[in-house]
């Protein structure tokens, strides 16, 4: 019999209707009563005439038609504040509804209701059915986007332990919108995550290719991968992705590799098969599918060599007059490096050159952050800092701080666009809203640049200490420390005591971080904390050696050198890290050095501060030395000669002597060029062929070597300039010339290559001045010690004939007043011999 047409439209209305009443019932607590709904006729198939739904509606389903039938925001809004006002009941329905209506397009008005909303839905999550639990989801990655206090984890714990309840009954649709959901709002709840992943075992089976690529796309946002989640849903996910690789379209190949190179993704086959279908659909991919292509790509240590860059790069040089900057800077910072992509970065260059004046301020940033690091046409600069300066009131302080450190990367040299930028900060007294980073970055590039008055280095200065507190890891506390030794760090108690406190709170969680342990070291050696604060210092360097001491096993030998050259800045030894030091010098090959300066440093350090034991020397093997650059083979010499100067050590060794006296006669003959040898090089050749001929007894100096030093320092003498004397040595020559003596000061002595700090005019009496840094302080020990190379310049003063007097910082200091100090200068120059050869007893 056939079945009249008539027949089946009245039994598709009658299942809609029936449907539809169970759903009312069942979503809206079942308080509804028969007659509020269209009766149902199965006989006739056709609906009896019914009064008004609204007429008898529960309170929840009336809310909930309100709410859908508001079509202006304004109108939300109104209803909203109305019943917040009221104190109307909100069930979980009708909070998924306004959500869902808010998040459609989230006018700012709005988002002061959403708080309110989540706090019923907060009270009301187990009322959420699968129906709304989709919308829920969707609505509120919208609704908190950049906003990330907006609502707390506890809410998002209850739905996701209420949507791991309902996973199982969804359709496709509505799960990938739930996880899609959990993905964007970053929740990493294992019971949910668990649960999702047996679901997309099975789902992976059968799902469509886009669902698929959904499903992916979530565990990528969601990376790290738990061990559930790796085991149970990504195994069947990457094979079943593998077999319909060709299905795929350009956004979702997009999606697809971005969650692999999220989750660093090992399964190969299926990287290559994902790239060779986006090289398939070039012409197809959307912008931002190229992107998380090739960004995927270099993520997953696809060498650069690959056609996939080549190819898309010329896909995105046709795109780049509609390309967002988002997107090209992105893209940029990837395929830039890339030798055969030219064509793109041209094209991203010429349109930066035309699009500069419109760029809005958060594009013109990154673009500059993003030419720092790349190549640039030479006109492009003076446009970025026109531009820059003209707009700099619509740029936030981060964006300030940004384009200066940018500059400076760049080189620009110009001091007026830094002193606007500097300008800028300071009237908005902007310093202390930056992050720690880029404080510290902006610091150094002001003063690089010569754009600081007092004013805003008092500033930064106190942004910079009062982010000490705030520190949570050394790698921080690093940072604000090289700020401040750009700044110049005053000599303020306070400071010193918050820095020394830091050290000890964070001492205990270094050990997994050794460069930040090396390099914060050096920057504390090279703080200038005054007098009163080297014992501060001595803490701090006392502290760390022994975290130094914990990884001195597993660093390098240039590791090993900066160490080292640290603690010699700071003037301190610490026994047992330089004994670990000595330990690693005597096995061979336990020192991987990579470079002569390497050694160099190393062995410098532990000869300044009388660590260096004659056969340690070793590790200059003739090979190496035969090798060396001039520069750093005229450290070694000098290094060494000073270092057997202390009454321990022994001579210096002949072969190696040996081999330097042969590359200086090389040097003399022509046989090496000596046209790239640097003034300070020769200088240190000099200062050491002289410290050869006087003090070094065992070994004659060869007299081309003489010959040579001498015609260098022929035409050093003219260009010797006298260095600044030191407020010290200034003291003391007001006191010798109220004593009757007159003198120079940073006096020029030609035959010994230097400069004496006070000479008594008309006599051959010189009166050294030795500072705090002439001397060195072992941990454990009040005593200090003279430095070799303070030690091997007395010595050859006295071997040249010249009477030293030595007025050492610790009994000046002692001596207090001017009557005092007077008084023993007057005596000691009197007890000076008549040819001294021996050290005086202020030394």
């Amino acid at each position: 019999m056939v079945v009249p047409r008539a027949l089946h439209v009245v039994r598709r209305r009658f299942c809609r209707q029936v449907a539809r009443a169970a759903w009312t019932f069942r979503a809206y607590g079942g308080a509804a009563s028969a007659a509020a709904y269209p009766s149902v006729r199965a006989d006739a198939g056709q609906a009896a005439a019914a009064p008004s739904p609204k007429a008898s509606l529960p309170e929840s389903h009336e809310i909930n038609m309100r709410i859908s039938e508001c079509r202006t925001h304004a109108a939300l809004y109104s209803l909203l504040l109305q019943l917040r006002k009221d104190g109307v009941p909100m069930t979980g329905v009708n909070v998924a509804t306004a959500l869902f209506m808010m998040a459609r397009k989230p006018p700012t008005e709005l988002l002061e209701m959403h708080r309110w909303l989540l706090d019923v839905l907060r009270k009301r999550v187990t009322d959420l059915t699968v129906r709304e639990l989709p919308n829920v989801l969707w609505a509120l990655p919208r609704l908190t986007r950049n906003r990330k206090d907006a609502f707390d984890k506890a809410l998002l714990a209850d739905l996701a332990a209420h949507c791991s309840n309902h996973l199982r009954s969804l359709a496709d649709p509505a799960f990938n919108s739930i996880i899609l959901g959990f993905a964007h709002l970053g929740e990493r709840s294992e019971v949910f995550w668990t649960s999702a992943a047996r679901e997309i075992a099975l789902r992976s089976l059968l799902a469509p290719p886009q669902s698929l690529a959904n499903m992916f796309w979530c565990l990528g946002a969601v990376a790290p991968l738990s061990e559930a989640v790796q085991k149970e849903a990504l195994p069947g996910l990457t094979s079943r992705l593998l077999a319909i690789a060709e299905d795929l379209n350009g956004t979702d190949v997009g999606s697809c590799m971005w969650a692999a190179g999220q989750i660093l993704l090992s399964h190969r086959p299926l990287v290559a098969a994902l790239i060779e279908r986006a090289m398939d659909l070039r012409n197809d991919l959307d912008d931002r599918a190229i992107v998380r292509v090739v960004t995927a790509a270099e993520r997953l240590n696809v060498l650069f060599h690959d056609p996939i860059y080549g190819v898309l790069a010329k896909v995105a040089a046709a795109r780049v007059p509609k390309m967002s900057w988002a997107n090209m800077i992105e893209l940029g910072t990837v395929i830039s490096p890339v030798p055969y992509c030219h064509e793109w970065h041209n094209a991203f260059l010429a349109r930066l050159q035309t699009d500069l004046r419109y760029l809005k301020p958060h594009d013109f940033v990154a673009a500059v952050a993003f030419l720092a690091e790349s190549t640039r046409p030479p006109g492009l600069l003076d446009q970025i800092v026109w531009h820059a300066m003209t707009h700099m009131d619509s740029f936030d302080p981060l964006q300030v701080a940004s384009l200066v450190a940018s500059m400076n990367t760049m080189s620009y040299a110009d001091s007026k666009f830094y002193n606007k930028a500097a300008k800028h900060l300071n009237e908005k007294d902007a310093w202390r809203t930056l992050p720690i980073k880029d404080l510290a970055e902006t610091a150094v590039a002001l003063v690089k640049r010569h754009a600081s008055n007092i004013n805003i280095r008092s500033n930064v200065c106190k942004a910079l200490y009062e982010s000490t507190d705030k520190i949570a890891n050394l790698h921080d506390l690093v940072i604000v420390m090289h700020g401040l030794n750009a700044f110049g760090l005053s000599r303020d108690d306070d400071v010193i005591v918050s820095i020394v406190r830091r050290v000890q709170d964070l001492t205990m969680s270094v050990d997994d971080y050794p460069v930040d342990i090396m390099f914060f070291i050096q920057e504390v050696a090279r703080i200038r904390f005054g007098d009163d604060g080297d014992q501060e210092k001595k803490k701090i360097m006392a502290l760390m050696a022994d975290s130094v001491l914990r990884i001195l096993p597993s660093l390098s030998g240039a590791d090993v050198a900066m160490v080292a050259a640290s603690y010699c800045t700071a003037s301190i030894v610490d026994l047992k890290l330089f004994a670990e030091i000595h330990r690693k010098l005597s096995v061979v090959g336990a020192l991987d050095f990579q470079l002569d300066d390497e050694i160099g440093t190393l062995l410098y350090t532990m000869g300044d501060l009388g660590q260096l034991k004659m056969n340690e020397v070793a590790v200059l093997t003739p090979e190496r030395l035969m090798k060396m650059d001039p520069e750093v083979l005229s450290a070694v010499t000098l290094f060494g000669l000073e270092a057997t100067m202390s009454p321990l050590s022994k001579p210096y060794p002949t072969s190696i002597l040996d081999v330097i006296a042969k590359r200086l006669t090389a040097m003399h003959d022509g046989s090496e060029s000596t046209d790239d040898v640097a003034d300070d090089t020769r200088w240190r050749f000099c200062h050491a062929a002289i410290i050869w001929r006087y003090l070094v007894d065992h070994h004659p100096m060869p007299e081309s070597v003489d010959k040579l030093t001498k015609r260098w320092l022929s035409q050093l003498v003219p260009l010797s300039q006298r260095p600044e004397p030191s407020k010290f040595a200034q003291q003391v020559s007001r006191e010798l010339n109220r004593l009757g003596h007159v003198n120079s000061l940073e006096q020029w002595i030609p035959e010994l290559c230097v400069h004496a700090d006070l000479v008594i005019t008309g006599t051959r009496v010189v009166v050294e001045v030795d500072g705090p840094h002439h001397y060195y302080s072992v941990v454990g020990s009040s005593k200090p010690r003279l430095r070799m190379s303070t030690i091997a310049r007395h010595k050859l003063l006295r071997a040249a004939g010249y009477r030293v007097l030595v007025v050492p910082h610790s009994k000046w200091v002692e001596l207090g007043n001017a009557d005092a100090r007077r008084q023993w200068l007057g005596a000691a120059l009197k007890a000076l011999p008549r040819h001294d050869s021996s050290s005086t007893s202020g030394e």
